[in-house]
């Protein structure tokens, strides 16, 4: 996942759930064609001699292009839902607590970690 999937899933989790733009957003993930040529590319071994290859190639393109907009329909309702209960005080507190005893736990462990010359 590059940045500009991260920030754009980012963005839409601030979004009510199926918005526009997070339509939009879901409409562009799954219709990637990097994701279509990739499958083109390295599943050629799905695709027998003796078969349609163009109907074949379209049927593991829009598989693909399915399980896509599933996965990411459900990554922006979760999301969608994740980020209303975020803006919560009470667990913003939770939040800073958990980070803080990670971070201590760190400072701990280099703490006593020792040194070999």
């Amino acid at each position: 996942m590059t940045w500009s999937e991260i920030l754009a899933f980012a963005f839409v989790a601030s979004l009510p759930v199926m918005s526009p733009g997070s339509i939009g957003v879901l409409i562009t993930k799954a219709l990637n064609p990097k994701v279509s040529m990739f499958d083109l590319a390295a599943f050629r071994q799905l695709i027998n001699l003796g078969d349609a290859t163009v109907s074949v190639s379209l049927m593991l393109v829009s598989v693909q292009a399915l399980i896509n907009a599933l996965w990411f329909g459900a990554m922006i309702m979760l999301f969608s839902q994740l980020s209303s209960m975020a803006k919560s005080g009470r667990f913003q507190r939770w939040l800073k607590a958990v980070t803080g005893v990670v971070f201590i736990g760190f400072g701990a462990k280099l703490a006593s970690d020792r040194v070999e010359v």
